[in-house]
């Protein structure tokens, strides 16, 4: 495994590691901790999912983006290969360009219905932790490391910038999915720059107009620039309703996956705006 992959996979390991502590004993919701270790197939389910994706596209991941940024450095390619800028500078943008990317990437999941027959895989989750991070299909993944691999060409992004918001995404992925009650005027400064818990636990209530809202993963700027910013939910933090009520059950692995195909999931798929 490339230094890359292992410097990727130790951070994931850390900041998993601290936030399933955390969780234990700062839960929002308590009772989203007690169903985190009784519910043990939905735990199976998404961990299932974080390593199939991590074995069969997450690596790929690694290799498709790096190697885009590579390449375009080495053949001079995209935008920002032929302006000269430190390189300090060029990472800070590359930061800001992906984690942009990203917003939109999430903002089309839920606004076309052959994206969203994909993502409700990650809204059929029946409750919220930082396993839910990992709860994403394969071929969502997979969309996601093509998009970004082609504008990393296309604008010559630069390579550090490129590792360091994979490692800052898979981090961010899992902590604001994270069942953690942090104190209130930590989550008020910290919200002013990044998403926290909080903000996006109201992205996956069951409410259709607060699951549209706060798509960000990194940085809260973009809901607010582009008004989908939603500060509060109907529901107070620890008492919203997650998941989709045509999936009021867990589901089986197998069924997650093939999910996008089935029938009723097309129907129901009016969930997404």
């Amino acid at each position: 495994m490339s230094a890359d992959a292992w410097i990727r996979l130790i951070c994931f390991s850390g900041v998993f590691s601290l936030l399933l502590i955390l969780e234990r004993y700062w839960p929002q919701r308590r009772k989203t901790v007690a169903a985190s270790f009784r519910y043990g197939a939905r735990w199976f389910n998404n961990l299932g999912l974080l390593l199939l994706n991590s074995i069969l596209l997450r690596a790929l991941t690694v290799v498709a983006t790096l190697s885009s940024a590579l390449w375009a450095t080495q053949h001079q390619w995209g935008l920002f290969n032929l302006i000269s800028l430190p390189v300090l500078v060029k990472t800070l943008i590359t930061l800001i360009i992906l984690d942009l990317l990203i917003y939109a990437q999430h903002r089309l999941m839920h606004s076309w219905p052959l994206l969203w027959q994909l993502h409700q895989i990650h809204h059929s989750d029946i409750d919220l932790d930082l396993t839910t991070g990992g709860r994403f299909h394969p071929l969502e993944i997979g969309l996601s490391i093509l998009l970004q691999s082609v504008v990393i060409v296309l604008l010559g992004l630069n390579v550090v910038g490129v590792l360091a918001y994979g490692i800052l995404l898979n981090a961010f992925a899992l902590f604001v999915h994270a069942n953690l009650r942090l104190n209130s005027k930590l989550d008020a400064g910290l919200r002013r720059i990044v998403i926290t818990p909080d903000l996006h636990r109201i992205h996956h209530s069951q409410i259709v107009h607060e699951t549209n809202s706060n798509y960000g993963t990194i940085l809260s700027g973009w809901d607010r620039l582009f008004k989908s910013y939603r500060a509060t939910a109907q529901q107070a933090p620890a008492d919203i309703d997650i998941g989709l009520t045509q999936y009021p059950h867990n589901l089986s692995l197998l069924a997650l996956l093939l999910l996008p195909w089935r029938t009723h999931a097309r129907s129901n798929s009016k969930h997404s705006t």
